[in-house]
């Protein structure tokens, strides 16, 4: 084989490999920056890899909408308003009704006090009429009859101003002696203008066949009208 000569004196046949290991040649920096840049091309990739997964997992994942949220939200804060409005309702309604007591009792305290001179005026007249009515004797008898006659108006009165000659004759030929106290007496109705009251006494009964007496029960039922600022008997009857 025939190896051949250059002009430097070195021999043809080297060319090649002097050629590949030429000292002024950066083949070391060379390989180094190729595999400085295959790392870092892979770590991109592997970046890219990662964020392509993240924004799958993202893109997948399922988003809460925006209503249910709300809803959600709501329904946390829906149960505390609920109980206070009923609270709320509940103590107005008490309140209500505490208050609506309060002057249902004040009206009837006011009402007692307006009226109780009235009822007082009306018990006084019609007790008084009875004892007056019952209370016998034949010394007493027309003071009687006047009182009866002084307490009393329209269809009562006339019927006893009557009655009122025979009445006397009565007590004094069987010496009639009663003596009468009222036992009780209540207004069943009554207003500015008219009243009606039972009233119920008790009576010793004396005359010329009974001196020892024996006893009597009245119950009174009586009409009263007012008149010129005094109450008067109108109507009265005897019942059982």
């Amino acid at each position: 084989m025939t190896t051949s000569t250059d002009t430097t004196g070195r021999p043809s046949g080297d060319t090649n490999d002097s050629a590949a290991t030429d000292p002024d040649e950066p083949t070391t920096d060379t390989a180094t920056d190729e595999s400085a840049g295959s790392a870092a091309e892979e770590s991109a990739e592997s970046d890219n890899e990662s964020d392509n997964e993240s924004d799958n997992e993202s893109a997948t994942e399922p988003e809460t909408p925006a209503a249910e949220q709300d809803s959600t939200s709501s329904h946390r804060f829906r149960r505390p308003g609920r109980l206070a409005l009923a609270a709320t309702v509940v103590t107005s309604v008490l309140a209500t009704v505490v208050f609506a007591a309060a002057g249902v009792a004040l009206w009837y305290v006011r009402a007692q006090h307006d009226t109780q001179p009235r009822d007082n005026a009306i018990t006084v007249a019609a007790r008084e009429e009875v004892v007056a009515l019952l209370s016998l004797s034949p010394n007493t008898v027309q003071a009687s009859l006047d009182r009866v006659l002084s307490g009393s108006t329209g269809g009562w009165r006339q019927q006893f101003a009557q009655e009122a000659g025979q009445f006397t004759q009565v007590v004094n030929t069987q010496q009639i002696n009663v003596t009468a106290t009222v036992t009780a007496s209540a207004i069943q109705s009554a207003d500015d203008a008219h009243a009606t009251v039972l009233v119920s006494a008790d009576a010793l009964i004396k005359n010329s066949q009974s001196p020892q007496g024996y006893p009597g029960v009245y119950r009174v039922l009586m009409n009263l009208q007012a008149q010129q600022g005094a109450w008067l008997v109108s109507d009265l009857q005897f019942v059982a």
